[in-house]
């Protein structure tokens, strides 16, 4: 037993021994990298801080009113939700490549033109009506899943809770199959 005792303390004192060793010629090694490393970001420094030798920036002491306008949050929430529903309608898709709002297809029987609104067999181009209906659709979408967390918010028992959950998943519900089968307009045969 003692001899066991004694070989695990032997071994231990060797594991320690090779573990320093192994430590002291790393840092030999990356010694001299951080050492450039140093050399390095001294010069940058010397460099950088040139422009600062000659020239001194003035102080300056701003006064603020102390009563500077806050939105509230439903404020804030109301833009960026409007941003968001006209960037992703494709605004400035539709800005800067002049599109159209509707198009139009000739009946090939009655030779009768038609008004399309939506740019079918294209998924790189739309139209302004398409661009604005598939964008109420991600926000329908977004509007349901916001419904849902703000649910939670009031207590078990509460009517206000179960209308929420309730509005919040046909919305969420709605926006789902009503974009699946707004993209089965726009690409035929899609998901069939």
């Amino acid at each position: 037993r003692i001899a066991s005792i004694s070989f695990c303390f032997f071994f231990f004192l060797s594991q320690t021994h090779t573990t320093q060793q192994q430590q002291r010629v790393w840092d030999k090694r990356h010694q001299h990298k951080r050492q450039e490393k140093k050399k390095k970001q001294k010069e940058m420094d010397a460099i950088l801080g040139l422009p600062f030798r000659f020239l001194r920036a003035p102080q300056v002491e701003i006064k603020l009113k102390s009563k500077l306008f806050r939105p509230s949050a439903m404020t804030v929430f109301g833009l960026v939700f409007l941003s968001y529903y006209l960037v992703s309608a494709g605004i400035i898709y539709d800005i800067i490549t002049e599109t159209p709002s509707m198009g139009s297809v000739q009946d090939p029987v009655t030779k009768a033109v038609k008004p399309v609104a939506i740019m079918a067999g294209r998924l790189n181009s739309q139209y302004i009506i398409e661009g604005l209906t598939a964008s109420f659709l991600f926000c329908l979408g977004g509007g349901g899943l916001i419904l849902l967390d703000y649910s939670h918010t009031f207590d078990s028992q509460s009517k206000l809770k179960s209308i929420f959950t309730t509005a919040g998943v046909i919305m969420a519900t709605a926006a789902y199959f009503l974009c699946v089968s707004f993209i089965r307009l726009k690409v035929p045969n899609y998901l069939r």
